[in-house]
């Protein structure tokens, strides 16, 4: 039975006049044993000299730190200069100091020199065995209970929450 509506025809579905495009045969891998390949693992695998150059990069800024520092603390024993203010009258007067060695004008430089690297080598050591990770949390807790103190005391309310 079918019915006409403006053009339109409703009726059981034809037959495609086509044959089937469907293949018996089934895709089959050509090798018998499958290697397990783990991509992840390969993309991020590093060899040792990889790691080596990370660790050397990640170094130069804490080596770079301490030769600073070095060279800073050379520079300013270098212009330190003994307290020459008159003592007050009731301060019994002081023995003196014995001379400091003196460096000859011309090793002055070198000394100096010689104290960069020496720096440069203890920031890398301490960053090594974590004094600098230690130092950097103490400071960094000590700071927010400062803060925590602080707080309580002058923002009421206002104050950190460990969890």
């Amino acid at each position: 039975m079918q019915t006409f509506v403006a053009g339109f025809a409703v009726g059981p579905p034809l037959l495609s006049p086509l044959p089937s495009m469907r293949s018996h045969v089934r895709p089959a891998m050509i090798l018998d044993v499958v290697p397990e390949i783990d991509v992840p693992s390969i993309l991020l695998a590093k060899t040792e000299a990889d790691e080596l150059l990370d660790d050397i990069i990640s170094s130069v800024p804490i080596a770079v730190t301490g030769g600073l520092l070095a060279l800073f603390a050379s520079e300013y024993a270098k212009n330190l200069k003994p307290l020459s203010t008159p003592l007050p009258d009731f301060i019994p007067e002081l023995p003196e100091l014995p001379e400091l060695p003196s460096v000859p004008e011309e090793y002055s430089g070198l000394a100096s020199t010689a104290l960069i690297p020496v720096g440069a080598v203890a920031f890398l050591l301490a960053a090594k065995v974590g004094l600098l990770g230690g130092f950097a949390g103490l400071l960094a807790k000590s700071s927010l209970d400062a803060w925590n103190v602080f707080a309580s005391i002058v923002l009421k309310g206002a104050y950190l929450k460990y969890q």
